[in-house]
């Protein structure tokens, strides 16, 4: 069950003079589905906190003392689209198909952004919604890449997700529901004067049905010292 504040938008519409019941159609679904999203999208970063998922780290912290004339680092690799690509490979070798999803919280994305691999969405995709969660652009010219607010509790340190998504349901590594609207409910309560709260309510279902088509990576020390 998910439930969603619709005073703002109820005062809003108020002082345009346009009565949400009449346009609950048209406003409800894209927030709601994208509230719907944001709970479905951190199911998968949970995943990754399960002992039994594929994951590996990534260390974004360099020691810039210089040794033979060239900087090290505190992991093999430079860069993380590198890992990425090599972990995409991985999921291939491991699961038998390709990733074409990378869902990346806010601050693993703003590495992943800057890899000459990631394209983002041009003009002609049609991407409306500026908020998240929301599609991004495309790694490795194949797996889809969205970001998420999704926080991770742990200071410093991002979370990718690679998962795999096929032409039906029963080739993915989840399922869920579409959602339903059921129900716009004025509370009135007894605190500060009687306030009334006005929300809508819908139902989703979701399960991981196929857990080995989801890998992760830690993308740990993002703050690089000054």
């Amino acid at each position: 069950m998910y439930k969603l504040d619709l005073d703002t938008a109820l005062v809003l519409n108020d002082v345009k003079s346009i009565k949400i019941k009449d346009n609950i159609k048209n406003i409800l679904p894209d927030v709601l589905a994208h509230q719907i999203d944001s709970q479905i999208l951190s199911r998968y970063f949970k995943q990754l906190d399960l002992n039994s998922t594929h994951k590996v780290s990534w260390d974004a912290f360099v020691d810039w003392t210089y040794a033979e004339g060239k900087s090290t680092i505190t992991r093999k690799y430079r860069d993380l689209g590198s890992l990425v690509a090599l972990e995409m490979a991985q999921f291939t070798k491991r699961t038998g198909v390709y990733p074409n999803v990378i869902i990346c919280d806010s601050i693993s994305f703003g590495i992943l952004s800057a890899s000459n691999r990631f394209r983002p969405v041009d003009k002609t995709d049609d991407v409306d919604y500026s908020g998240v969660p929301r599609k991004v652009g495309y790694f490795n010219g194949v797996a889809k890449v969205f970001v998420t607010n999704v926080m991770n509790s742990v200071e410093n340190q991002g979370r990718i997700v690679l998962t795999y998504k096929g032409p039906s349901e029963a080739q993915a590594a989840a399922v869920y529901t579409p959602f339903i609207p059921v129900t716009l409910r004025t509370v009135q309560g007894a605190e500060n004067n009687m306030v009334i709260t006005n929300n809508a309510y819908s139902m989703a279902g979701f399960a991981i049905t196929n857990s080995d088509l989801i890998s992760g990576i830690y993308v740990n020390n993002i703050n690089l010292p000054e």
